[in-house]
């Protein structure tokens, strides 16, 4: 929600561009496993990317994506780290 505030704000909702989530930010002394795990993940490849259509149904018209970058954990429940 704050990337989509930040890039209205930055584009005077007209759009055309993104924003890189930076977990620095956020991050507490508890983070390092995590930095860790994403460094690695980068390394070997294994992030999936998702992505979708989003469809003006006025313009009939779809020039724009929606996407996610997803980290499936190596863990015995598959569970995947979303955005």
């Amino acid at each position: 929600m704050d990337a989509i505030s930040q890039i209205m704000v930055e584009t005077s909702n007209h759009g055309g561009t993104y924003h890189l989530y930076d977990p620095s930010e956020h991050a507490n002394s508890d983070d390092h496993a995590l930095a860790e795990s994403l460094i690695d993940a980068i390394t070997n490849s294994r992030f999936e990317l998702s992505f979708q259509p989003i469809y003006d149904i006025n313009q009939d018209r779809s020039d724009f994506f929606e996407v996610y970058l997803r980290l499936p954990l190596a863990d015995a429940d598959n569970t995947v780290l979303t955005p």
